[in-house]
């Protein structure tokens, strides 16, 4: 449904096997997006099986598990890739458009999960404090919403989160990796954190020396 808003994709809907085969008779798609529970071997075999009927059009698997598997094969279903769920909004968008473009995709080293509490986050070269709110967490990485403008590419972050359920708070080391377009409904912009080792702060920090 999240693709569906974007003007530039005309989407063919289909829930049956028998569906997508007529489908894919009367007007070949540019690609193919396939919603399952998990990636396994009969998916695996699906992917070839439309490979094998001549069909070289992008596939991108969304599924609940099976990455570990697809990455031992990807290579033999070509022009294929997968994400997990969940998934955000631009990670997804953003999947499709390397797709279709021909890219390589790279996979997630690292499952996430929704969530939706409060952050503190503190920028390590002035110390100075902002409040943050995170909207997905990984042992690799969050995305965060910000209200501050100032937010870079590329700041060094320390995020302190108030874990509710174990009654204690964790900080962890951050890199700025992307940052979206500002938003005026919720004024704020979305950030993609990358988690990093202390050691690896002072070597960057010393580099530029």
């Amino acid at each position: 449904n999240a693709v569906a808003v974007y003007p530039q994709y005309q989407i063919d809907w289909v829930r049956t096997s028998q569906q997508a085969t007529e489908t894919l008779a009367k007007n070949p798609p540019d690609m193919v997006i396939i919603n399952v529970d998990h990636f396994n071997q009969q998916k695996q075999t699906l992917a070839l099986q439309l490979r094998q009927m001549g069909y070289g059009f992008p596939i991108l698997f969304l599924c609940n598990s099976g990455a570990r598997l697809f990455s031992k094969i990807s290579r033999r279903l070509g022009h294929t890739g997968i994400i997990e769920k969940p998934c955000s909004e631009r990670e997804l968008v953003g999947v499709i458009e390397k797709l279709r473009q021909g890219k390589r995709v790279a996979m997630r080293s690292y499952r996430r999960y929704e969530t939706d509490q409060l952050a503190d986050i503190e920028f390590w070269n002035t110390g100075r404090k902002i409040d943050g709110q995170m909207h997905n967490l990984s042992l690799g990485g969050a995305q965060v919403s910000v209200r501050d403008s100032n937010v870079r590419v590329g700041d060094v972050l320390k995020l302190n989160v108030n874990l509710e359920k174990l009654s204690k708070r964790h900080e962890v080391n951050a890199t700025v990796v992307w940052k979206g377009d500002y938003d005026p409904l919720t004024q704020s912009s979305q950030v993609g954190l990358k988690f990093v080792k202390t050691v690896e702060i002072y070597q960057s920090l010393l580099s530029r020396l």
